[in-house]
């Protein structure tokens, strides 16, 4: 046990050490020594209201994370020796009072004992009623079915013996004898404590004169003698010193909010079902960068025009015939004598003689094969130009082009891009960016989204406290 430690919440001192004490207002507050506890351990005073208030959870919080070793305080106090459970006596096991066992189980929800064991039941006032018992003996055997499995009893012990009925007692008092129906508060002490200055006139107490022995042994203790409380207590503590409780916490996070800590302590709000959305849009290119052209194909001629002749050559005479004069000459043939002797010489046949004819380009006979030679299409010599215009690439006279090229750089089909652009936006490296995506993950808006945010705030649940009262979803 560490030395007496003090901390200050709003204005009130609060001293930690031994004893964890719970009221029955439901205030929760830790205790020290000697110092400033005898009031406390007479009737117990208003430290901190936190358990059915709003500032509960933080407030308890922050008080139990005071001992928690894993926190930069780190106080040094590692153990509980005593929990003093104030209560108002009732007849029965109220809602209110299983909720404050509830939370006395909560406390030692990581020790290994039984945490009634160090509890000590103090009722205000001088009558015992067994409400308190009965919802702490409850609450502690769900908690202990829930960890160990379910606790058997003597009834069900006596249903599998119901044909024997001559056996139901003895099966009884053995089944008891090995404590089978275990009460799990069998060593949960109780105090009863009225103060004799709180009495009035009339009350047989304030009326007799009675011992303090005899009041005290009745629960009567007197303001002005709180050494015979702190007697009591002391005498019902030692026990608990063998077997302290050992305060244990486990921080432990939300999947839902940022809340971080025991799930005994954490806030009772959280974030309902997630959705997805994407942050802020900006602007990218879209694709990879590829070399690409930015015009069109057009057709054109790869070489230049020439002038040629589309027939081939022939032998012609370039100048004018002359001669080729013609007369009358007697035939001399057979046939023609034939034809005088017949007709005695009435018939005298003749035949044209003519004159050779000639070239006077080449004094050749005018049946001569030419003497120059030119081109049919238009007579000129081969070592004139020619007389129409084609191209060379393709011997074509009017066309459009022969081959296709990029009317952007004017290169062939073939031939890599002239410029770098986006593959899919066909946007220049330096043109400004069109394609809108999430700043945070760069993925396409209409996508599933990159962040997690509470259907019902619409905050960001790492980023935002809970919003409704639900339970937290831990790690």
């Amino acid at each position: 046990m560490s030395d007496d430690v003090a901390i200050t919440l709003n204005n009130n001192l609060i001293m930690f050490n031994a004893y964890l004490l719970l009221s029955h207002s439901n205030d929760v507050y830790l205790q020290s020594g000697r110092r400033g506890t005898e009031k406390a351990l007479q009737e117990p005073f208003l430290v901190r209201k936190m358990w059915e208030s709003e500032i509960r959870p933080k407030k308890l919080r922050f008080m139990i994370s005071e001992m928690d070793p894993s926190t930069s305080i780190r106080l040094g106090i590692r153990n509980v020796t005593t929990i003093l459970w104030f209560v108002v006596t009732d007849t029965k096991a109220t809602a209110s009072l299983k909720r404050q066992a509830r939370f006395i189980e909560s406390l030692a929800q990581y020790h290994d004992g039984n945490v009634w064991d160090n509890t000590i039941i103090v009722t205000k006032g001088n009558v015992i009623h067994k409400g308190p018992r009965e919802a702490a003996k409850e609450i502690a055997r769900k908690i202990h079915e829930k960890k160990h499995g379910k606790i058997p009893t003597i009834a069900t012990f006596s249903n599998i013996w119901k044909p024997l009925h001559f056996v139901d007692s003895w099966i009884e008092k053995l089944l008891t004898l090995l404590d089978i129906e275990k009460d799990l508060l069998v060593k949960t002490s109780d105090f009863k404590i009225l103060l004799f200055e709180s009495l009035e006139d009339t009350n047989v107490y304030a009326k007799r004169k009675f011992t303090s022995d005899k009041l005290n042994s009745h629960g009567v203790f007197k303001g002005s003698e709180p050494e015979r409380i702190l007697a009591k207590y002391e005498s019902i503590m030692k026990e608990h010193l063998e077997h302290p409780i050992s305060l244990s916490f486990k921080r432990v996070k939300c999947l839902r909010c940022p809340e971080e800590t025991d799930p005994r302590l954490a806030v009772p709000n959280c974030h309902m079902e997630t959705e997805r959305i994407h942050g802020n849009k900006k602007y990218i290119h879209n694709g990879e960068i590829i070399p690409k052209h930015t015009g069109n194909l057009a057709l054109y001629h790869p070489d230049s025009m020439e002038q040629y002749h589309p027939n081939s050559v022939e032998l012609v005479h370039t100048g004018q015939p002359y001669g080729g004069e013609t007369k009358k000459v007697m035939d001399n043939s057979a046939g023609a004598w034939t034809l005088r002797i017949v007709t005695i010489g009435l018939v005298n046949p003749t035949e044209t003689e003519i004159n050779a004819m000639r070239w006077d380009c080449c004094e050749k006979n005018i049946r001569s094969s030419g003497c120059t030679l030119v081109y049919r299409c238009c007579k000129k010599k081969p070592d004139d130009s020619g007389c129409l215009q084609r191209y060379k690439c393709c011997h074509a006279e009017a066309s459009p082009g022969c081959n296709y090229r990029y009317d952007c750089c004017n290169q062939s089909s073939k031939s890599k891009g002239c410029e770098e652009l986006y593959k899919i936006c066909d946007h220049k490296v330096k043109d400004d960016p069109c394609f809108p995506v999430c700043e945070d993950c760069e993925e396409v808006m209409n996508s599933i989204g990159c962040r997690e945010i509470c259907h019902h705030c619409k905050k960001i649940q790492a980023e935002s406290e809970g919003c409704v009262n639900t339970a937290h979803t831990w790690l």
